[in-house]
């Protein structure tokens, strides 16, 4: 998956939040579109960001904290023992135990 210039930004997030993270690789959820566990990523509302701490994109295809958040939405999700997980297929079947902040990959 590809960090490009966000590292700083994921950097300072993870820090903000104390995650435990000295930036090894992780795998994140590319585009706007997935489902989650609210818990998985509950965390990231200690961050109390407000729409003044996101800069206008004016044509940025990467580097702002938008992209970076992006990003660290799986960095948070596997810092609190969730897993990614990208399918094509669905299941009615209901598990207590299922334990996945999930990417839909069609």
């Amino acid at each position: 998956q590809f960090i490009g210039g966000n590292q700083p930004l994921i950097d300072e997030l993870a820090d903000k939040l104390n995650l435990a993270y000295w930036g090894e690789p992780f795998i994140f959820v590319g585009g706007s579109m997935f489902w989650f566990k609210p818990e998985a990523i509950s965390k990231i509302l200690q961050l109390n960001l407000t729409e003044e701490d996101f800069e206008i994109e004016s044509g940025k295809t990467d580097v702002t904290l938008a992209h970076a958040l992006e990003r660290f939405l799986g960095l948070l999700a596997l810092n609190q023992g969730y897993r990614i997980l990208e399918t094509g297929t669905f299941s009615d079947k209901v598990t207590i135990k299922y334990r996945y902040a999930t990417a839909l990959k069609k």
